[in-house]
């Protein structure tokens, strides 16, 4: 049975939301395999007709989880990059934003210096 587009969506934000929370408890060995998880869902987004783009954006705006966020953010960098910087440099400007600022201005960094092949596709 084929997964629907819905269901994709679902276990993005589910993984996300729970690298998130290892990202918070500082276990980056958890995180870690969830932003691997992360990278097999965004491969199966890519193959939607969008490619993902509105599952991401519908993703990226129903949380305040920066880094749940941040994950949608680099999905959508080869799709809508302007909406996915002005999301990241959202991002980076929060005050006291910490390490999830650091990480929205790493991205960016990133992407811009030609870096994040697999989210180019």
């Amino acid at each position: 049975m084929a997964i629907s587009e819905s269901d994709i969506e679902q276990q993005f934000l589910k993984i996300a939301l729970r690298r998130s929370e290892f990202l918070r408890r500082n276990e980056p060995k958890k995180a870690n395999k969830e932003f691997d998880s992360l990278d097999r869902i965004l491969a199966e987004m890519r193959q939607m007709p969008d490619r993902g783009e509105a599952a991401l954006k519908r993703i990226a705006a129903a949380t305040n989880d920066g880094e749940v966020q941040i994950a949608a953010a680099a999905g959508l960098l080869s799709l809508d990059e302007p909406h996915a910087i002005e999301l990241l440099e959202k991002i980076a400007a929060r005050p006291n934003g910490g390490l999830v600022s650091f990480t929205a201005e790493m991205t960016l960094s990133e992407w811009r210096k030609g870096g994040m092949q697999s989210y180019r596709t």
